[in-house]
Order: structure tokens, then sequence, then C-alpha cells
């Protein structure tokens, strides 16, 4: 008797609560919308994405992803970075994933040099997250063996690109996404900077807020 199953698709959904997601650099590579988010991308899968462009803005009134469904609020987020780029089109090529939102989500980021510093401040969280979240930040850039440092509060997290982003998602410090938990309040700054000089850059391509223990993740491709 022979058995043999093939799974080849990724399982994607909705949050199973409460998150605020917010994508960076959609007009890289070439001034036009390619890294735009319009559905579920990330980790668990966040429907409402706030995209952004440039390397410094504020916006403020940030939908909450609820289920799914866009909800306003009262959030705003500040940032600023030394620049930014994109991981493909821009003469450097990490993002092999396929055509879709995850790879928009992954495609342009917030760059720093070997010693400035990205700095991403939210405030405004609504009660239900701010009484207790956690946050997921994606670290894909253009090059492999690069890395850097991402703080929030009291939480320093390493890593160093290893492997392109062919769609899956890996967290750690030789992964494509970072996880910082058991926070709260209503305010909270995340840092990025090069953990060393050679190991320059901390790449930003997206921040994702979930309420504690609402966002689960979902299965990543499986081919076998």
């Amino acid at each position: 008797l022979s058995i043999c199953l093939t799974l080849g698709t990724t399982v994607l959904g909705s949050p199973t609560g409460s998150s605020i997601a917010i994508n960076y650099v959609d007009e890289e590579p070439d001034g036009a919308d390619v890294g735009y988010v319009e559905g579920a991308a990330g980790v668990a899968g966040t429907v409402t994405w706030k995209n952004t462009i440039g390397v410094s803005d504020v916006f403020d009134d940030i939908e909450m992803d609820v289920n799914g469904a866009g909800v306003g609020t009262s959030v705003a987020v500040e940032w600023f970075s030394n620049n930014t780029w994109s991981t493909d089109g821009r003469g450097e090529d990490n993002n092999d994933a396929p055509d879709g939102n995850d790879r928009a989500l992954m495609l342009g980021y917030l760059d720093t040099t070997d010693t400035s510093i990205t700095e991403i401040s939210v405030s405004g969280l609504p009660p239900e997250i701010a009484s207790g979240f956690d946050v997921f930040v994606y670290t894909l850039g253009g090059v492999l063996g690069r890395g850097g440092t991402y703080t929030i509060e009291d939480q320093s997290l390493e890593n160093v690109q290893t492997v392109p982003f062919e769609g899956a998602y890996i967290e750690g410090d030789e992964g494509n996404y970072l996880f910082f938990e058991g926070l709260s309040g209503a305010d909270f700054v995340l840092e990025a900077m090069a953990t060393t000089t050679d190991l320059f850059r901390a790449p930003v391509n997206a921040i994702e807020i979930c309420k504690t223990g609402e966002c689960i993740p979902l299965p990543t491709p499986v081919a076998g």
C-alpha cells in the first residue's frame, strides 16, 4: 500500500482578533504602487493594511483590523529613516515570492546606513490593544548577510538575512521577521540599527501590532 500526499497551497485568512498593520515604502522600486498591500498578508494574515511611502512622515486615524474588517481609530504613526530601498528591482534581488500581497509586503523597506537609526513611533493605541499586545517586525533587505538590532522598550532582538524570501515567513535571528511579545500601553517606539558596521543594514518592511493571543500565525507553504 502506497500513500502520497502533496500540499502546495498556503492557507490564508484574517486575524482572529484585533490588529493594526503598517506597510512601508509601497512605491518601491520604480515609483509605482508595486508594493501596495490590498488584502490578507503577513504572518497572521491581517487584511487591513496602511500603505505608506517615504523616508519619514506622520499618519493618523489608522484603521484597525477586527476579524478582517477595517475599524476607525485615533492611532498615529511617525517614522524617520535614512533611506528607502527594495528587495527587488533596484539592483538587488532577494524577493522570489510569487506576485501577491505577501511579495508586496516584503518588497519596499525603510533602510539604514551602518550608523543611522530608523525610528518608528506609534501612539494612541485603543484600550483593547493597549492592555496587552505583540508586534511582528518584518526585516527583509536586498542583500543576504546583512542585519541589525531591533528594540522595543526593554526587548532587543537581532536579525541577519540568510535566505531569500520565497513566500514563507520565518521567525528569528536568521529569519525574515521578529516577534516582540508581552507589551502594553498606548504608545511605543521601535528602533532599528546596524548591529555592527560590518552587518549594515537594519531593514523594516512592515509592522503588525496584534492584541495578545488574538493573532494566530498562519501555516506557511508546505510541499512534500
